[in-house]
């Protein structure tokens, strides 16, 4: 029986995704330049203590006279003068050619730290542009560095004075280059294991189905009435991929204890690069900016939760390399998903009838059967498996004896699947109630002129 999933299918039915394209290379977030660092004066040093106190009592003349109140008048002044003098030499014109051209060279080193030759382009990048601007390394430099103290300046006002935006006409380029981080923060501050207490509402699979997105939240709670707990795949397939990510980890950085976002196969480089995400960001903003903005937040995402102690959930399923929930504590997450090795298989392995460990079809990750999800469990203290990952026509499927279950929370998926989705509610009791339900109303979709594959066998 065909399915209607990419590298996902139906229970049974398998396939494999084309995951040959190159990983990137993780990079530090980049450090900050500061403008003032002086060198020491070489003549500060005073051997001769007879010289140092005549050196002191010419001072005290000095003020008698009022010459240091002069120095110090004359160097506020001249303080002045060079912030008039930075306003002047920076017009809005020339601001914004060094904006963009910081702005390409820092995504283009995946967020990581400009040096002495990146800077020399971005420079040269500004002069170019700016025809009566010419613009020094150490210019551009500074400024970068002073527009980010401005825009942590701004980001302390809205966040205290309660102000729906910001009038600096920069703030949201500089939320591009500094903003991402407070995100990655929110993200990275979860556990390997996130503890969840309940009453939760464990979701499965959204794919850029954003109305649909919004008809669960209109079912299940709005946030943060309701605590949620996502399990991955966000993005790709749907047309609104950039919207629903965008939402999710707006409500993480809004209410960080009311809602997780876990990661799936899909919040990964090579993935979207095929599947979606990555043309829609082109196709929307012109560039691959917000794409590459993105899939850095990604290596955030936690792999796996539990909730209560008793209901381990992830993405895809179990690993040979994994048998205690400790395993899982002790790699690093943060980067692209590989293609083999326990972090792949949390995110890419499925149950199966059968027992023991399988090769998976769809060329990443394993299948297990109930005797490795029923050993798992007991070695762990662990009541339930939940996971998503794949498409299931009701919304839900128990697996294993009631051991693993699987939710799948995009109704009518690829908009031609013909599925209901599903919700898991989990009381204060840890007490579990299914919310099945079906598509929002279609209001239009956009135009796309380049057909993502087909992911049947």
């Amino acid at each position: 029986m065909a399915s209607c999933d990419d590298d996902f299918s139906l229970l049974d039915d398998h396939q494999n995704p084309d995951s040959t394209q190159p990983s990137a290379t993780i990079q530090t977030p980049p450090f900050s330049v500061n403008p003032y660092d002086q060198d020491s004066d070489p003549f500060d040093s005073e051997p001769d203590p007879s010289s140092r106190s005549g050196k002191r009592a010419a001072e005290r003349d000095e003020i008698s006279n009022g010459v240091s109140k002069r120095t110090r008048l004359h160097s506020a002044s001249s303080s002045a003068g060079d912030y008039r003098k930075d306003r002047e030499e920076w017009s809005d014109t020339a601001i914004a050619c060094l904006l963009e051209a910081y702005t390409d060279k820092f995504v283009q080193l995946n967020r990581g730290n400009l040096r002495g030759r990146d800077w020399e382009e971005v420079a040269a990048t500004v002069s170019e542009r700016c025809d009566k601007q010419s613009k020094s390394v150490e210019q551009c430099k500074n400024k970068v560095d002073n527009l980010k103290k401005r825009y942590k300046l701004e980001r302390h006002r809205l966040s205290n004075g309660g102000l729906p935006a910001s009038h600096w006409p920069w703030f949201q380029q500089m939320e591009q280059i500094v903003g991402n981080s407070i995100a990655a923060k929110a993200a990275a501050d979860e556990e390997k294991n996130s503890p969840v207490k309940s009453p939760v509402t464990i979701c499965g699979d959204i794919h850029g189905q954003f109305h649909d997105l919004a008809e669960l939240f209109k079912i299940g709670g709005k946030c943060p009435d309701t605590n949620y707990l996502f399990m991955g795949d966000y993005v790709d397939r749907g047309y609104y991929s950039v919207e629903t990510v965008t939402l999710l980890v707006a409500l993480k950085v809004r209410y960080p204890q009311r809602i997780t976002i876990l990661r799936g196969n899909h919040e990964s480089r090579q993935i979207t690069q095929v599947y979606g995400f990555y043309d829609e960001c082109l196709r929307k903003y012109g560039n691959a900016n917000i794409w590459k903005i993105f899939t850095d937040l990604f290596d955030y995402f936690p792999l796996t939760a539990l909730v209560e102690s008793e209901i381990f959930c992830l993405h895809g399923g179990l690993s040979p390399s994994i048998e205690t929930l400790d395993n899982i504590r002790n790699f690093d997450r943060v980067q692209e998903v590989p293609h083999e090795g326990p972090m792949c298989d949390l995110l890419w392995s499925d149950p199966d009838d059968r027992c023991g460990w399988g090769i998976s079809p769809r060329g990443a990750g394993y299948t297990f059967g109930q005797d490795i999800s029923e050993q798992f469990n007991h070695a762990n203290n662990l009541k339930l498996i939940a996971r998503a990952h794949q498409l299931v026509m009701e919304g839900f499927n128990w697996a294993h004896d009631q051991k693993v279950v699987t939710i799948f929370s995009a109704p009518n998926y690829c908009y031609r699947c013909g599925n209901m989705a599903s919700i898991l509610e989990v009381d204060d009791c840890q007490g579990h109630t299914f919310i099945q339900f079906d598509p929002a109303p279609r209001r239009g979709e956009p135009d796309v002129t380049r057909r993502t594959p087909d992911y049947f066998l």
